[in-house]
């Protein structure tokens, strides 16, 4: 796997949700409904702190701070999903 090349190009991403994150306290459907239409991009999975990867989360589940999504970003809106996380590119390590 590499990195987009261009701005068509999708990649999977993994970012930590910061304080200032609109995602934090939001459900998963939500939270999805909102990268799709705005960011073309498609969340995949969640991971908590001390927690296992939930590959597609139930809707319903709610987004926290400190938790790590897994997104397949379009290339050319990664710099806008850095804006909405607050934070880029993470990785997650444990």
């Amino acid at each position: 796997m590499t990195a987009t090349k261009n701005g068509e190009d999708y990649n999977i991403q993994q970012c930590p949700l910061t304080g200032e994150c609109p995602a934090a306290g939001e459900s998963f459907i939500n939270v999805m409904r909102t990268l799709k239409s705005a960011y073309r991009t498609t969340p995949i999975g969640l991971k908590r702190d001390q927690g296992k990867l939930k590959k597609i989360p139930e809707p319903t589940r709610m987004v926290q701070e400190d938790d790590y999504m897994l997104l397949i970003p379009r290339g050319d809106q990664e710099s806008g999903l850095e804006d909405y996380f607050g934070t880029e590119e993470g990785v997650l390590i444990g």
